[in-house]
């Protein structure tokens, strides 16, 4: 069994997201940052786990994406521009 996946709409450089924990647990959240994070939930927090190849970085969720979107943007740019390109395809809700 591959441990690793490569993203599929990554064309640039390969983006490697660790397929055990990504298994464990996810989010049904609509922003495209979900598909680099877990959410995972301890006593009296909530954090979100990257789990792009390796990083594994731990962060404080508070209800909104943008910590997630600034760790992708200053540590895995890749991620960061296919976040953004799916964001500018889907409709916006009016």
């Amino acid at each position: 069994m591959e441990e690793n996946k490569s993203l599929e709409n990554d064309t640039s450089h390969k983006i490697k997201v660790d397929k055990k924990l990504k298994n464990e647990q996810s989010t049904d959240g609509k922003s495209p940052v979900w598909q680099y994070f877990n959410k995972v939930e301890t006593d009296n927090k909530v954090y979100t786990h990257c789990i792009i190849g390796g990083c594994e970085e731990k962060l404080v969720y508070h209800s909104s994406t943008t910590t997630m979107m600034r760790h992708l943007k200053a540590l895995h740019p890749d991620a960061h521009d296919n976040c953004l390109a799916s964001k500018q395809k889907t409709p916006s809700k009016q």
